[in-house]
């Protein structure tokens, strides 16, 4: 019998009492000790690992968003605004799967994300970030940067906390 998680096992001499087995063979016994970064604003994103002291920077995204004052009716550019804002986060969260996830596990053992307020938000509240990140979320710095800058500060703040935790 196929359980959700594993197989169901019965005792063939009283067959009363069964036991799950889990096969845990998929996921990786230890995960890297590697840190994610996702550093970003209005302006684009980077995508870098942390692992000890040495950084490696992943992708970097440029995006050019509308302006708040376009010619035209302001409803037809809020709305404009709003779905490119929306593809954008969608992107970023196929992004950060790609980078982040391989065989159905993340490939890092926790994610920093920083930037500006409303991009980190609307980040996590988006539908397509993906639940196995959000979990590994130890991290959000408000930086005033995306991008190498925004990286490197969330980087500084990151080492100050565990330094000072330590």
């Amino acid at each position: 019998i196929n359980a959700e998680y594993g197989e169901v096992h019965m005792d063939l001499k009283t067959n009363i009492n069964p036991t799950i087995h889990y096969e845990t063979n998929n996921r990786p016994t230890k995960l890297p000790e590697a840190i994610g970064v996702i550093a970003i604003d209005g302006t684009g994103t980077l995508f870098g690992v942390l692992r000890g002291n040495h950084k490696t920077l992943l992708h970097h995204v440029t995006v050019d968003l509308p302006k708040k004052h376009e010619v035209g009716s302001s409803l037809r550019n809020a709305r404009i605004r709003k779905e490119k804002r929306n593809r954008y986060l969608e992107h970023i969260s196929e992004l950060a799967t790609q980078f982040f996830v391989t065989d159905n596990w993340p490939n890092i053992s926790e994610l920093i994300l920083a930037g500006s307020a409303k991009w980190k938000q609307g980040l996590l509240e988006s539908n397509a970030f993906d639940l196995r990140l959000k979990m590994i979320i130890k991290s959000i710095f408000d930086v005033p940067y995306g991008g190498q800058n925004g990286f490197d500060q969330a980087i500084q703040i990151s080492l100050g906390l565990n330094e000072k935790s330590h």
